[in-house]
């Protein structure tokens, strides 16, 4: 008896971790996916699991650019999702926290506050603007570095840095909960600056034309 209700309970367990596979086989009609000719694709599977249409979004090149250190991304990746676990955050979970930012302490920490309107975060961006040549109104959007008119390698770095400066701020900001005290901006963007100086000695392995090597002398990568 206690046989079959442990080999029931296995079974039972088996179908539910392999209910996203139980979904994609509903997905195939007549042995084609989705009864159409057209083959099966990863994008397609996420796509029919969750049951909504994909929304395709223009940051994911900021995100997952080549020259973002893994961890900058994985940051990047959870602040363009509003997902860290700001202090707004953490007190609609009902967490008795307060609710001013760790590094100013002069308005309420979300998102928006602590990556674009904290005077930490301006001045990172101000001296990152300095160091790539470019305006600060660049580096604060997305949309606008994407359109940036330059080379697709400089516009590449100035996206790692972007991205790299957003871990540094949220870092910064678990430095000051924890142990209180907010580093300086300058060191911030300095680390930054040798983090992606090493990235692209790295990665880096093609011809680089005369307006780039020139760029990347002018800011320190070369």
């Amino acid at each position: 008896m206690y046989y079959v209700i442990a080999r029931n309970l296995e079974v039972w367990g088996l179908l539910t971790a392999n209910s996203g596979i139980l979904q994609l086989l509903a997905g195939y009609v007549q042995g084609k996916w989705r009864g159409i000719d057209d083959p099966y694709t990863i994008a397609d599977g996420y796509t029919w699991l969750l049951q909504v249409p994909a929304v395709k979004v223009t940051w994911y090149k900021v995100v997952w650019n080549r020259y973002n250190l893994p961890k900058w991304s994985f940051i990047m990746w959870l602040r363009q999702h509003h997902r860290l676990l700001t202090l707004d955050r953490l007190r609609k979970m009902g967490m008795d926290v307060p609710s001013l930012c760790f590094i100013c302490g002069l308005d309420t920490e979300d998102h928006d506050h602590l990556f674009s309107q904290c005077w930490f975060a301006k001045q990172c961006y101000h001296l990152a603007a300095n160091w790539l040549h470019v305006s600060v109104d660049v580096l604060s959007s997305c949309g606008k570095l994407l359109k940036h008119r330059c080379s697709m390698f400089i516009r590449q770095v100035c996206m790692a840095a972007v991205v790299g400066i957003s871990y540094g701020i949220w870092r910064c900001r678990n430095l000051c909960r924890l142990e209180g005290y907010v580093t300086h901006p300058s060191k911030l963007v300095a680390q930054v600056q040798q983090d992606c100086r090493r990235r692209v000695s790295g990665i880096f392995s093609g011809s680089m034309n005369r307006t780039d090597k020139d760029w990347c002398r002018s800011v320190g990568l070369i």
